[in-house]
C-alpha cells in the first residue's frame, strides 16, 4: 500500500510506478470552504432568481480514477459549506469514504498493480462514479432552479435546448456569378433554428408556375441556367413551423464564363 502525505504531488518520473496525484490537505479544503460560504453569503442578500433549469455535464467518464478522486476532493468542502445542499443524498461522507479507498489504488499505475488492486480499483471507481453522480443531483434538486447556488458547486451544467415555435425571419444571402458559365453561386447567411434552405428563382416576378426550386444548405449553386439572362433568386429558410419569411429577390445576370 503506498502512503501518502496530504497534499503532497507525487510524480511517476521521481517514484517508480505511480502517476501524478494530489490530495487536498486540510487547509487547502478549509479555504475552499470559507471561500464558498462567504459566496453564499453574497448570494443569499440578492433578490429571488428566475427558475433555470439544471442540466449536468461533469462528463465524469472521461476522466481517469486519479482524475475523478481529484475531481470529487474538490467539490466536497463546496457542498458541505452551502447549507441549502449540504443534506443531499448520498451524503458528502458516503462519497468521500469510497474516493479514501479509491485514492492510494488511483495512484499506483497499471504495470505495478496486482490483480487484486485492479479489481478493487474497478470496483470504486464505478460506485465512485455512481454514488457522486447521484449526490449531484440531489443537490441540483436541492437548489430547485436556482442556477447561481448550484454554480456554487463549480459543477459544469449546460444550457436547455431552446424551442423555436415561431415563423422564421427573411433570410440574409448573396449571389455570385463567378462559378462557371451557366451557374449561380448562392451564399446563405447561418439562420439559428433553420434546417435548410429552399432557393427560388426564375425570370420575372415569382410564378409557381414557371419558377424553379431546390433545397440546401448555406453554400449551394444553381445549375444549368442560360448565359446571359436575367434570374430572380429568393431564399427562403426552413424550420420546424415550415417555410420563414419572404424577402425581395435579388436580381443576377447569368454568365458566359
Amino acid at each position: 500500500m503506498v502512503k501518502l502525505k496530504e497534499g503532497s504531488v507525487i510524480e511517476s518520473k521521481t517514484e517508480k510506478g505511480l502517476i501524478v496525484a494530489k490530495k487536498l490537505t486540510p487547509a487547502q479544503q478549509a479555504k475552499i470552504a470559507a471561500d464558498t460560504k462567504a459566496k453564499a453569503i453574497i448570494l443569499a442578500a440578492l433578490p429571488p432568481l428566475p427558475y433555470q433549469k439544471i442540466i449536468l455535464s461533469m462528463k465524469l467518464g472521461s476522466k481517469t480514477p486519479s482524475e475523478l478522486s481529484n475531481y470529487v476532493s474538490d467539490k466536497f468542502p463546496r457542498i458541505v459549506s452551502v447549507v441549502e445542499v449540504s443534506a443531499c443524498n448520498p451524503s458528502v461522507d458516503v462519497c468521500s469514504g469510497i474516493n479514501d479507498l479509491l485514492f492510494p489504488l488511483a495512484i499506483i499505475s497499471a504495470k505495478n498493480r496486482t490483480e487484486d488492486q485492479t479489481t478493487a480499483l474497478g470496483l470504486y471507481t464505478t460506485q465512485l462514479h455512481e454514488k457522486f453522480t447521484d449526490m449531484i443531483k440531489s443537490c441540483a434538486n436541492l437548489c430547485n432552479g436556482n442556477l447561481l447556488l448550484f454554480a456554487l458547486l463549480n459543477i459544469a451544467t449546460k444550457k436547455a435546448s431552446e424551442k423555436h415555435n415561431k415563423q422564421l425571419d427573411a433570410t440574409k444571402f448573396f449571389l455570385n456569378a463567378k462559378k462557371g458559365p451557366g451557374n449561380i453561386g448562392v451564399r446563405t447567411m447561418k439562420m439559428e433554428f433553420a434546417d435548410d434552405y429552399t432557393l427560388y428563382y426564375g425570370i420575372g416576378a415569382y410564378d409557381v408556375a414557371t419558377w424553379k426550386r431546390q433545397k440546401g444548405g448555406c453554400f449551394s449553386i444553381i445549375k444549368g441556367l442560360t448565359p446571359g439572362q436575367k434570374i430572380n433568386v429568393i431564399v427562403v429558410a426552413n424550420g420546424k413551423m415550415g417555410e420563414g419569411h419572404w424577402q425581395e429577390p435579388q436580381t443576377i445576370t447569368v454568365p458566359y464564363k
